[in-house]
């Protein structure tokens, strides 16, 4: 994806804040416009629980900004713990969440269609 957002809501649900980064589509794209040498096909995927270097150009991309975007979630979970207590309820969606779960130390939960969801309950259509 483009970018990552990460909001803290209270269990009142007070937006208690969040943080904005680039998501693995932007940090690849980023590294194949700025550096002419890198082409490759971008279908890798690496271990996130257990990481392990990347043996060509394309691996090492490919395995670098996916730890890069786990890094950042695992960090996003510790200030979590830290703002609201270690019951926190996490919800993934998106283009990287399934991903994403799969190396999260706690429950989880994806949601793919998160923003329809939120749209059918702000604006519910009235029937005919």
């Amino acid at each position: 994806g483009t970018a990552v957002t990460v909001d803290f809501v209270a269990a009142d649900g007070q937006h208690l804040g969040g943080f904005i980064a680039p998501g693995t589509g932007l940090l690849r794209s980023s590294l194949q416009r700025h550096t002419r040498l890198i082409r490759y096909d971008q279908s890798l995927h690496s271990d996130l629980r257990s990481p392990t270097p990347g043996s060509n150009t394309a691996e090492a991309v490919e395995y670098g900004c996916e730890l890069m975007l786990a890094g950042f979630v695992r960090e996003q979970l510790r200030i979590a713990t830290q703002l609201l207590g270690e019951k926190v309820l996490v919800i993934l969606t998106g283009g990287d969440a399934t991903r994403m779960a799969e190396m999260l130390p706690s429950e989880c939960n994806v949601i793919n269609d998160l923003v329809f969801e939120g749209l059918a309950l702000a604006c519910p259509m009235e029937p005919d």
